[in-house]
């Protein structure tokens, strides 16, 4: 069973192979196509040709000019050149570190100065300020955009959880005029139940009076009672004879 696992890994691996070589060969022959097509352009343009051949001496002599006939200080001189050329940068060095500062060195002691642009007919403060504006309407905007995006999601959710009720008959979730219902019924359940209590108490209050104006009777008592009117009966009982 593994010697078979194996067996299919390898053919699937070689097949990936194979199918890789024969994307790689294609795109080969594409290249090949290309280059033979760019080749002919070029010959039959004289003036890309010279074009081309001029761009290539330019680079030559300029590999050339920088890595054999140039020393470290000449090029730190020529970065500088560069560096003094750049407009975007606005940074001031002063011509008295230019011979104390090596290649690569940062800067340190340098004072930014605000030049005017070509490109803009504001000064720096009014662009700084504009950027600020524009900055704080972007926030608004994005904070606005939310709110009005998660208002649209709990309206939706609500759309969509009112549809699903009422299709599929699910009654668990109680809506606005059920909890509105619900809360009316509760509040008259309470009342009923508030009052029934107050007449019950009222009831029994009632009751609790009449019953102490009621004189309970004792065992004793009933005993007493039931003497005397044995007696009674014995005494009549005599009369009865004596008058026979």
């Amino acid at each position: 069973m593994y010697k078979q696992i194996a067996s299919t890994k390898l053919s699937v691996r070689d097949s990936e192979f194979t199918e890789r070589a024969d994307t790689l060969r294609r795109e080969k022959e594409r290249l090949r196509r290309v280059q033979a097509r760019v080749r002919e352009v070029i010959t039959a343009d004289e003036t890309l040709r010279r074009c081309l051949e001029a761009a290539a001496q330019c680079d030559e002599d300029l590999d050339m000019h920088m890595h054999v006939h140039t020393t470290p200080q000449e090029e730190n001189d020529f970065m500088m050149e560069l560096l003094k050329e750049v407009k975007g940068d606005r940074i001031a060095i002063p011509d008295r570190l230019y011979d104390k500062l090596e290649c690569g060195e940062h800067v340190t002691d340098v004072t930014c100065e605000s030049e005017p642009s070509v490109y803009s007919s504001v000064n720096d403060v009014d662009l700084r300020q504009d950027c600020r504006v524009k900055i704080v309407k972007m926030e608004n905007i994005k904070k606005l955009m939310e709110d009005w995006q998660k208002m649209l999601n709990m309206v939706i959710n609500r759309t969509i959880d009112v549809a699903s009720q009422e299709a599929m008959g699910d009654y668990s979730k109680p809506l606005e005029c059920t909890c509105e219902l619900r809360g009316y019924s509760d509040a008259s359940i309470d009342e009923r139940c508030l009052g029934w209590a107050l007449n019950n108490e009222e009831s029994f209050a009632q009751q609790g009076q009449k019953m102490q104006l009621i004189l309970e009777e004792t065992r004793s008592q009933m005993a007493i009672e039931e003497i005397t009117s044995s007696e009674a009966g014995d005494d009549n009982g005599g009369r009865d004879m004596v008058a026979i």
